[in-house]
């Protein structure tokens, strides 16, 4: 607790800056605060690993370097996540080499070179049973593992504006863990320290163990085999404590702070999510360790909200023709795609971005803003309706023509417009929900007229614009 606190002394300093910046402008105080206390356990996090790895060797250069190199992994671990996509086979292989770095452990523990190898044949047995039977699993727990590595993520979720409970969790977790396994290693060197004496004797003049030397050797493989089952017992509480967090609807962990609050859904979208009746599950199409972070966050905000939205990230160096089964080959990475059934729909990331170029002759700069829950929201509204409609706007009278944002608002609310020419067809299509003749500059002919009026006694709708 002594690092801990020389660690908080600069945080208190930091805690001031916020009450400082607001005299010159305005700040989120909400955010800076959020961010902050993020920021400290995030510290303790990294304090409470270079503790427990100090604890393990008496240089402090080895120490110091260790630490280092570890917390440097974690930093680096969304990155290294990318690199790892070639699939099970690399999975398994990282596997066994974290089996012999446990195994290892455990036999330092328990001073006993047959308990650590027992370790590691028996876990390598079920290592290959997942790699023959279950490569899926496999994968789908290195990419967890991976996960759980990246010890900056949970942060930048607080930079990016969404207050984290299972952040906080991760934090508090990670830290006390590895505080246990500080104590269990302090608690071994002052028994006589982990270590394995691998050095081969020679049998016929070895002296005979005296009975106390026995059972000195017996209390050692005791002490170090309950350590070692101990910390097992901690490392599962641990992970079943972040699992079952991580399992709650996200609109109880995950609270938008952001200035604009950007991740919070609108009432409509809310209540379109609380009354779907049919499944919706939606494909993140990103690689790994190189996923939009916002486009994530609104995903788990709309999970959060109906037990029928799904989202699943596919990542297309390990799923190279999945989208191509939704005809979304052509799709840009972040897209999303939805299902309903048989119905499917993109939504290119770049829907989901809006740019602004009104200043941009002027000050030679532009503004993006995250548009993702107007994108969404419409594809979900368009995979899960049950009915759809044409609108027919007529032409051959020099009628001006929608513009696009409308007829893509018409279509993403399930009404399809079509082009009629009454030259080419005399008749208004049955399948016509309405009929649009939008500012004509010329009388229609009598043959038009008359296939219109027979449109309408038929029970037909009309829409006549002029200018």
């Amino acid at each position: 607790f002594a690092q801990l606190a020389v660690f908080a002394v600069p945080m208190a300093a930091a805690a001031i800056m916020p009450l400082v910046l607001t005299a010159f402008g305005t700040i989120s105080l909400t955010s800076a605060y959020a961010t902050w206390l993020a920021y400290f356990l995030m510290g303790a996090a990294c304090i409470a690993i270079g503790t427990f790895v100090s604890a393990l060797t008496e240089n402090q250069i080895i120490a110091y370097l260790a630490t280092f190199g570890a917390l440097l992994i974690c930093y680096l671990m969304n990155g290294i996540k990318s690199l790892f996509t070639s699939g099970n086979t690399l999975a398994f292989i990282v596997f066994c080499v974290v089996l012999a770095v446990v195994a290892l452990l455990v036999g330092l523990a328990c001073k006993n070179v047959t308990v650590g190898s027992a370790v590691f044949c028996g876990g390598a047995v079920v290592l290959v049973l997942l790699f023959k039977l279950r490569p899926a699993w496999l994968l789908t727990g290195f990419n967890s593992v991976l996960g759980a590595l990246a010890l900056f993520q949970p942060f930048t979720d607080f930079v990016g504006g969404m207050f984290s409970v299972t952040g906080i969790v991760y934090y508090l977790s990670v830290a006390g863990l590895f505080l246990f396994l500080t104590g269990q290693a302090l608690a071994g060197i002052k028994e006589g320290g982990p270590t394995m004496n691998f050095k081969k004797k020679n049998a016929a003049n070895a002296p005979a163990p005296n009975q106390a030397q026995q059972a000195a050797r017996r209390r050692s493989l005791r002490s170090g085999a309950y350590a070692s089952v101990l910390a097992v017992v901690v490392l599962v509480l641990v992970i079943l404590l972040n699992l079952v967090v991580g399992a709650v609807p996200t609109k109880f962990t995950q609270f938008d702070i952001s200035t604009g609050k950007m991740f919070t859904l609108s009432d409509t979208t809310k209540t379109m999510l609380q009354e779907l009746n049919t499944d919706v599950t939606a494909y993140y199409l990103a690689e790994t360790g190189n996923e939009d972070s916002n486009i994530t966050r609104i995903l788990d905000r709309y999970a959060g909200e109906s037990s029928h939205f799904t989202w699943q990230q596919r990542d297309p160096a390990l799923y190279p023709t999945f989208a191509q089964q939704y005809d979304a080959q052509n799709a840009s990475s972040s897209s999303v795609i939805l299902v309903c059934g048989d119905n499917h729909t993109v939504v290119d990331y770049n829907d989901m971005y809006t740019a602004d170029y009104s200043s941009y002759y002027t000050t030679g700069s532009y503004t993006m803003s995250f548009s993702a829950e107007n994108a969404l929201s419409s594809g979900i509204a368009k995979v899960t309706r049950e009915n759809s409609y044409v609108l027919y706007q007529l032409t051959g009278h020099g009628e001006a023509s929608l513009e696009s944002d409308f007829t893509e608002t018409l279509d993403n609310s399930g009404i399809t417009v079509q082009d009629l020419n009454l030259l080419t067809t005399d008749t208004v299509p049955e399948d016509a929900a309405a009929l649009l003749i939008n500012d004509p500059q010329a009388d229609l002919s009598t043959l038009d007229a008359a296939a219109i009026k027979t449109y309408l006694e038929n029970g037909g709708h009309l829409f006549v614009t002029t200018d």
